[in-house]
């Protein structure tokens, strides 16, 4: 088992946006199945698994993914021939979706508990872009249009997943700080890319007197719910969410670099932004 988990890593997880996520549930794996075969990798075994990961604490979506990344290891290594036949990895049942949002109460906090730049810079992009976290740490100054003020989330060369990464205009309120910002990598501790923002988030959150259920996503989901709140239309919502409309594949290449793309949209977000600015201790608007 552990062979088939390495291999997987190896040839395909390290190599796609979410290798920290996949590495910690491999891990998961190889930990609670240490020298098993495949062949008694049984259902009670797999129950046991799940039985253990909650009470840890760990929440049911927690608890599938890491599954699921298990499973897509072992079905990699049928189809590789490595393996005659794989078990059957059951996967528990969706949850209700994610409804938590922050207020600007909340979202003002937030930026207030603040210890690091890195993370100031992560949560103005995220307020400004309501983009995934991935793609906010991954940012290069290569895909950043300053003359054109549009940002391409998709790094030259990447293919594209059913996590769409779009090309988005840039807020006002977002340009001064990417403008100041240096280096390649856009978010950077001491030089250095950041695999993940959960450390510090985690940190600001307790500080601010937020509880476990916002994460880094908490903040796209306000956005756009926010954004829907001003009156700004679905489509334009789902354009900046990366959620792609049917039969629209040739005209979004041109379409970006209309003056009015997704305008209302950027207009809802540096008028957000600005409110919030009100609210918080250090200011979000830099001249």
């Amino acid at each position: 088992m552990e062979t088939v988990l390495v291999r997987y890593y190896e040839g395909h997880a390290k190599h796609i946006p979410s290798r920290v996520q996949a590495e910690i549930a491999l891990r998961g794996w190889s930990d609670f199945f240490p020298g098993l075969l495949i062949s008694e990798l049984t259902p009670a075994r797999i129950e046991a698994f799940i039985q253990s990961m909650r009470e840890k604490g760990l929440s049911d979506g927690y608890i599938s993914r890491t599954l699921s990344t298990g499973k897509a290891a072992l079905n990699r290594a049928f189809k590789r021939q490595d393996v005659l036949r794989v078990p059957y990895i059951p996967l528990l049942p969706s949850g209700q979706p994610r409804d938590r949002r922050l207020s600007p109460e909340e979202s003002a906090a937030l930026f207030d508990a603040c210890k690091t730049e890195h993370l100031f810079l992560f949560l103005i992009l995220a307020f400004s872009t309501l983009a995934r976290p991935a793609a906010l740490l991954e940012l290069k100054r290569q895909q950043i249009d300053f003359e054109n003020r549009l940002i391409n989330l998709n790094q030259p060369g990447r293919r594209q997943t059913k996590k769409y990464r779009p090309s988005l205009p840039m807020a006002g309120v977002l340009q001064p700080w990417l403008a100041q910002t240096k280096g390649e990598q856009i978010i950077a501790y001491h030089g250095k890319p950041i695999a993940s923002i959960k450390t510090a988030f985690v940190a600001a959150r307790k500080e601010a007197g937020l509880d476990s259920t916002v994460t880094p996503y908490t903040i796209r989901h306000t956005m756009a719910t926010e954004l829907r709140k001003r009156g700004v239309p679905p489509w334009e919502v789902a354009g900046m969410l990366g959620h792609r409309s049917a039969g629209y594949r040739t005209t979004e290449i041109y379409a970006k670099y209309d003056p009015s793309y997704l305008g209302q949209a950027v207009t809802a977000i540096d008028s957000y932004v600005t409110e919030l600015d009100a609210l918080t201790s250090r200011s979000l608007i830099n001249h």
